[in-house]
């Protein structure tokens, strides 16, 4: 998915992706070898958009257990203080 979104503008309507096409062909590469570069590095970035989105996922993830901790936290029984209740348990 992130890769058709990076490439989607990549044609040879773009003035910037020729440009780029151009670049690479100066310093020495034929037009497949730039084609494949810009694949690959559209690739690459692809791929760490997909790792962002894992972490993105996770982080939800985190904050909804977080909330469920936090909402089925069980009530102390007595309601005194702390202390006395962590010493009458050993």
């Amino acid at each position: 998915m992130h890769h058709v979104q990076l490439v989607e503008g990549a044609n040879s309507f773009n003035p910037t992706f020729n440009n780029s096409l151009q670049q690479m062909q100066s310093l020495g590469m034929s037009q497949d070898q730039s084609i494949g570069l810009f694949n690959s590095m559209a690739t690459q970035q692809a791929a760490q958009l997909g790792v962002d989105d894992m972490l993105y996922i996770s982080a939800g993830i985190f904050v909804a257990l977080i909330v469920l901790i936090w909402i089925t936290r069980p009530e102390r029984a007595g309601g005194g203080n702390s202390a006395a209740a962590a010493s009458a348990a050993h």
